[in-house]
């Protein structure tokens, strides 16, 4: 709506509009991606500086890192393709890697870019793959995007639409931490009013990222108040973050309560997911460069000497293991599930019996939790790190204290309990080893935010390991295409700061980390960078042509259609005009017409608008497809005035696509009205012509 108003206001074309709408959130995007980090880095340079002005160069220098890693590289896929077109690799690795159609090496090498194969870069936004039992690949595979991919897909769905609105979300929790650490009480009116407008706003562009990012904020204060309290945690302050995070979340609601009122979703509960895991390596194809540089942190943090082992150890050991136990339990809870109980029988009898499906669940679970058991490393070692540093008050480590590191360790099972006692040894073999604890002073609120940021990415990513969105399609494609969209954002965003924190302090005992940084990060970022290069080359034909802003002649099967559309879009028209043309399946050039003029039609896709509407949509479009058929291919015009005036039909567009589609005998009632004087022939061209109902049920 946003963007329609623009070209609106703006007299721009639809097709030309669709590109800089494109343009513009990329460009809006990385200048909020580029304003988080540079508020990072600024802040951590003036608190290091005691409060005093520092210069603002290097602050920009790094800032620059935010669009970079948010908006501009891909995923490491790039990097493979580039292997495969040159056949670099044997042929187990590329069996081992499992990607859809590079399961064997291509016949002959490659290397020029234009001989790579038709539309490669697509498979970068797949690069997760589930498998049944069996490890067969499942018909619906995760979608697994990543923001330069939609630039250069051209995708205007919501998700890239509500993007720059996300990164003011992250913005926002930002603004709580910096602004907020040496604050006691509460976020005054104004602020909570403002917050509530955004990210109720949020809900109504996107409604995935709503209660995300109303989650992050509230993280945001949480953490305020314990930076504001000295590193104190108090029942009383996380009570109070989260009643106000919920609160702003309610007045958002309310605020755009007219879109809820009429809201109507595909989505309808939670599965929990027992079949389909992400494989590791998969995994780190898609977050291999943001995880390499959140691991160097980690490790700087280890080397600060920044951790309290003694609730650390237990809460690292208690998290990893209640991931385990909840895998395991998911089992349990499914059976509560009708629909659960049937997706198992079809996995049981593609297995081969009750028995083998028990034994592949159990060892895919306990082999491919890898990457579970990673990502719940990293949450753990975030939290503790935000809360181990400082002592816990009394509210907490009074005589609660021990039985919540009981219950915790107890909670993780055998397993997180073997870990615990591991850990343990090898804990206290660090600490005597240890000389050097580096002051308070450098937890500082930039790096707070940071952990807050990895620990936010980390949960997002987990999420469809265990459960999924139940929707039209019935698998977790969407659940994991929505939340890792967020959590690439977060990660990013988080190391681009970091790459500060490591070669931009000039600490010299941090050196050796440095060192072994720069080559690592250096060449991630350049195979990161493949994708975007290879990519914009290749779909740009190495530049071939003269540059174009219209994208509006794609969407047709002739120009002359393409000009008659462009004609009727200047046409006086009614607040209640119709179009209508033929229907036909997505991704396709069906839909054309009320999509360049902005007219209504009867129906467009019908595979997105029941995405779209969810159970709503079969009650909604009726026999819509079918009546637009019959429109079109009934010789009596008679016939067919009922279908016209049921959905106060005035325009009639007759081009390629409808000759392909209906019989001639049909479309000739439509001249034959021309003659009657119940029909105005506007807008022709070569073979092309648009009827304006001027008759009885016209208008």
């Amino acid at each position: 709506v946003m963007m329609s108003m623009l070209a609106e206001t703006s007299g721009v074309i639809s097709g030309v509009a669709f590109n800089l709408m494109i343009a513009l959130l990329m460009g809006l995007a990385g200048t909020g991606a580029f304003g988080v980090v540079f508020n990072l880095v600024h802040s951590a340079r003036m608190r290091r500086a005691g409060g005093g002005d520092v210069s603002i160069a290097p602050a920009l220098a790094f800032a620059l890192l935010g669009p970079l890693f948010v908006v501009i590289i891909g995923n490491l896929e790039g990097f493979i393709e580039l292997l495969y077109a040159n056949r670099l690799m044997p042929p187990a690795f590329w069996s081992w890697l499992d990607l859809e159609g590079m399961e064997q090496l291509p016949e002959t090498s490659h290397p020029d870019l234009m001989h790579w194969r038709y539309m490669w870069w697509w498979r970068a936004s797949r690069v997760i793959r589930d498998l049944d039992l069996n490890g067969n690949p499942i018909g619906l595979q995760p979608i697994d995007e990543f923001p330069f991919f939609s630039y250069l897909l051209g995708d205007l769905h919501p998700h890239v639409l509500a993007f720059p609105f996300a990164v003011l979300g992250v913005m926002l929790a930002l603004n709580i931490v910096l602004k907020g650490s040496r604050q006691q009480g509460e976020p005054d009116r104004m602020t909570t009013i403002f917050y509530a407008v955004v990210l109720g706003g949020l809900i109504f562009l996107n409604a995935w990222d709503g209660p995300i990012y109303i989650a992050l904020v509230t993280g945001a204060e949480l953490l305020r108040r314990v930076m504001a309290a000295d590193g104190k945690l108090t029942w009383h302050d996380a009570r109070r973050a989260v009643t106000w995070g919920i609160g702003v979340g309610l007045l958002g609601g309310l605020l755009y309560l007219p879109f809820f009122v009429g809201f109507r979703s595909q989505a309808s509960g939670f599965l929990p997911n027992l079949i389909h895991l992400t494989r590791l390596h998969q995994f780190l194809l898609m977050f291999g460069f943001p995880l390499t540089v959140i691991c160097f942190f980690l490790i700087l943090e280890l080397r600060r000497g920044a951790f309290n082992w003694e609730i650390s150890i237990p809460m690292i050991a208690g998290i990893i293991g209640f991931l385990i136990a909840a895998a395991m339990a998911l089992g349990l809870i499914a059976y509560l599930k009708p629909d659960v109980q049937a997706q198992l029988e079809m996995a049981v009898s593609e297995a081969g019996g009750l028995g083998p499906a028990l034994q592949k669940l159990l060892i895919r679970r306990v082999a491919f939790s890898l990457t579970t058991i990673v990502l719940g490393a990293v949450l753990a070692i975030s939290l503790a790190r935000l809360l181990g540093h400082h002592r816990l008050s009394a509210d907490v480590a009074g005589p609660w204290g021990p039985l919540i590191t009981i219950a915790a360790v107890l909670a993780s099972g055998v397993l997180g309990y073997l870990f615990y006692m591991v850990a343990r040894v090898a804990v206290k073999a660090a600490i005597k080893r240890r000389r050097h604890v580096e002051p308070r002073s450098l937890y500082t609120p930039q790096v707070g935010f940071v952990l807050l940021l990895i620990l936010a990415g980390a949960g997002l990513t987990l999420v469809p390991e265990f459960v999924y969105l139940r929707d039209n399609f019935g698998a977790r494609l969407n659940t994991i295409f929505k939340f890792y969209y967020q959590a690439w954002l977060m990660w990013n965003l988080a190391g681009a700061y970091i790459v500060y924190e490591i070669v931009g302090t000039g600490k010299v005992r941090h050196r050796a980390l440095r060192t072994a940084f720069v080559p690592v990060g250096v060449t991630l970022l350049v195979a990161s960078m493949i994708y975007p290069v290879a990519g914009v080359l290749s779909e740009t034909r190495m530049f071939a042509g003269p540059p174009y802003l219209d994208g509006g002649p794609t969407m047709f099967a002739s120009r002359s259609d393409y000009q008659a559309a462009l004609c009727l879009s200047e046409f006086e028209q009614g607040d209640d005009a119709v179009v209508a043309e033929a229907i036909g399946g997505q991704y396709s050039n069906y839909a054309r017409v009320s999509t360049v003029t902005g007219i209504p039609t009867v129906l467009g896709w019908p595979g997105h608008e029941g995405q779209w509407r969810g159970v709503t949509y079969g009650p909604i479009a009726g026999s819509r497809e079918a009546d637009i058929r019959y429109l079109y291919e009934q010789p009596d015009w008679d016939a067919v005035q009922e279908v016209v005036e049921r959905y106060g039909i005035n325009y009639i567009f007759v081009g390629s696509l409808e000759r392909s589609d209906f019989p001639q005998s049909g479309l000739a009632k439509f001249d034959l009205l021309v003659e009657r004087g119940e029909a105005i022939r506007i807008c022709e061209g070569d073979g092309v012509a648009v009827y304006y109902l001027v008759g009885e049920f016209g208008r």
